[in-house]
């Protein structure tokens, strides 16, 4: 199963995304962040395989994200 974390600050976005994740067979959504910071605290617990992320989160935009991620 492959995992996937959703960061975007709109939560119909996420919770779309969220839903469209779960329903292919073999990836489930393991989480969902609203901000940078947020993303960063989850990662630990939800160990994702793959990260979908919003290219203009408030405060750090998702390319920082990406950049701490790696």
């Amino acid at each position: 199963m492959k995992r996937v974390m959703i960061v975007d600050d709109h939560t119909m976005v996420r919770e779309g995304l969220a839903h469209l994740v779960d329903s292919i067979p073999g990836y489930e959504c393991c989480g969902m962040a609203d901000s940078a910071p947020h993303a960063m605290a989850l990662l630990e617990k939800g160990r994702p395989d793959l990260l979908l992320v919003d290219m203009t989160l408030p405060g750090r935009n998702g390319l920082e994200l990406l950049k701490d991620v790696l």
